[in-house]
C-alpha cells in the first residue's frame, strides 16, 4: 500500500471522522470501554481507537473524559489516521469551543464531535451485566 497523505491537510480524512461520527449515532459501531479507552471494529478489519488522556481540571468535571489519541488501523494492523491531542487544546463540548474559535485544526475538531458520539454509545462490561439482570 503506498504512502497515505497528510491527514491536516487531506479533506477526506475529515470525511472520514465524520462518517463514523454518522455511524456511531446511528448505532452501527459497537463501542467497547477499555481500561485506557475506546475501541470499535468496522467492516474489512478496521479498527478504531481512542485513548484518554490523564484526568486533572474543570474540563474532567464537565465532559467526565478527554480524548489524548485517536487512531484508526487495518485489518494488518497497519495505521490509516492518527490524531493527537494535548491537554491545554481541550475545551469540552462544541458550544465553548465555538465562543473561543475552535481548535487549531478541523480535523481535531471532528475527532471531537465523534469523542463525544463515543462517549455517549460507549459500553463496557457493568452495563453488559446490568442488561443481563434486567433479563431476569
Amino acid at each position: 500500500m503506498g504512502s497515505l497523505p497528510t491527514p491536516t491537510f487531506d479533506p477526506r480524512y475529515i470525511k472520514l471522522v465524520k462518517t463514523i461520527t454518522a455511524k456511531t449515532r446511528e448505532g452501527r459501531l459497537e463501542w467497547q470501554r477499555t481500561g485506557t479507552g475506546t475501541i470499535a471494529s468496522a467492516a474489512a478489519g478496521l479498527e478504531f481507537n481512542f485513548v484518554f488522556g490523564p484526568g486533572s481540571g474543570l474540563a474532567d468535571l464537565i465532559s467526565g473524559r478527554w480524548w489524548a489519541l485517536f487512531t484508526i488501523r487495518d485489518r494488518d494492523g497497519n495505521e490509516i489516521l492518527k490524531v493527537t491531542q494535548e491537554r491545554s487544546a481541550v475545551v469540552p463540548g462544541p458550544l465553548p469551543q465555538a465562543l473561543l474559535g475552535g481548535s487549531e485544526s478541523p480535523l481535531k475538531d471532528a475527532v471531537t464531535e465523534l469523542f463525544g458520539a463515543v462517549q455517549q454509545a460507549a459500553r463496557d462490561k457493568l452495563d453488559d451485566i446490568i442488561d443481563a439482570i434486567d433479563q431476569i
